[in-house]
């Protein structure tokens, strides 16, 4: 048997993928390369969903030695994750956004929790803000358990404790979760392709849920190690702090597809109508903050603008015309 001494990790493959974001890749590949991670990397590769800024060229200037996979037409997050994998050689694959960066050892955290069990198909990073401040870096599957989980401000309970332990610097473990949130995720090659990958029908958002509930489904884990730190910009690809009514229909409907593909339509309704009566909740636990904090008062409107999608899509359920969803 090998001791942990003479243990030594394999190399990492690296999938970021871009689109329109050259400033924040190019940040995330600074930290890539210029903090310590532990670990021998593999292949880098991007894949840029046809941005029209310049983002190529840059990676070409700065960093020639990425593989770059430059797509003609933008094919969604999905559909690029399945591109870059393509090219990816090593055992475990870490898949990013381009608005994130690497901490110290970020990967080798990571890949150590994740090589701890051989049921392991992915393994998921603490996300922190900018200010490296907490950030919820796993969910629920969509539907009635994760709306439940919402309205009953248990997922609110768990971050407080979970950013109050992160500030102390307390030791967490690692632990199994339902889905890992898609911003940084290292998953396991073989297992990725016997389960084909991404399902490219999720042009945005969800596709790390539905790809994680198969991995529970071939009686594989989905892992969360805190003591792997990622940071990472929420939002800025999709209208930053305050969110656009088209990212959060975008984020909706994506729940709603997942649930069809499963089976579970007899839910959508009630998630929907769920998650109204939340953002209610939100919105009037959060009012009086929102009169005198700007950082509140920008969440307030969040929750106001989720609300309305929330209302927009029960109604055109409820209400089916050929104009609408």
């Amino acid at each position: 048997m090998m001791s942990e001494s003479q243990y030594k990790m394999p190399k990492v493959d690296i999938v970021l993928i871009s689109y329109n974001t050259q400033n924040l890749l190019l940040k995330c590949l600074h930290s890539l390369f210029l903090t310590p991670q532990g670990i021998e990397l593999g292949n880098v590769i991007i894949v840029d969903n046809a941005s029209s800024d310049k983002t190529i060229e840059n990676i070409k200037a700065y960093y020639p030695g990425c593989i770059i996979i430059g797509l003609p037409n933008n094919i969604g997050y999905a559909g690029a994750v399945n591109e870059g994998m393509k090219k990816a050689k090593s055992s475990w694959v870490f898949i990013g956004n381009a608005d994130i960066e690497f901490r110290n050892f970020t990967l080798s955290n990571l890949l150590q929790q994740a090589e701890l069990h051989t049921q392991n198909a992915v393994c998921c990073p603490q996300q922190v803000y900018p200010n490296n401040s907490y950030q919820r870096s796993w969910g629920y599957f969509p539907g009635l358990s994760e709306s439940l989980h919402y309205v009953s401000l248990s997922v609110a309970f768990d971050s407080l404790l979970q950013s109050i332990s992160l500030k102390l610097g307390l030791h967490r473990k690692s632990y199994t979760v339902p889905y890992a949130d898609g911003a940084g995720l290292l998953v396991n090659r073989a297992i990725f392709n016997q389960l084909d990958g991404f399902d490219a029908n999720f042009f945005f958002y969800s596709e790390e849920c539905d790809y994680c509930y198969r991995v529970w489904q071939a009686q594989y884990a989905v892992l969360f190690a805190p003591s792997s730190i990622l940071m990472h910009h929420r939002g800025s690809s999709t209208g930053g702090e305050l969110p656009s009514i088209k990212s959060l229909e975008m984020l909706f409907k994506s729940k709603i597809q997942f649930l069809e593909k499963n089976g579970k339509q007899s839910q959508i309704v009630p998630m929907l109508l769920i998650m109204i009566f939340y953002y209610i909740e939100l919105l009037l636990i959060k009012f009086v903050p929102a009169l005198v904090n700007q950082h509140s008062r920008n969440a307030w409107k969040s929750h106001v603008l989720s609300m309305i999608t929330c209302i927009s899509l029960l109604i055109s359920l409820l209400f089916p015309s050929k104009n609408t969803y």
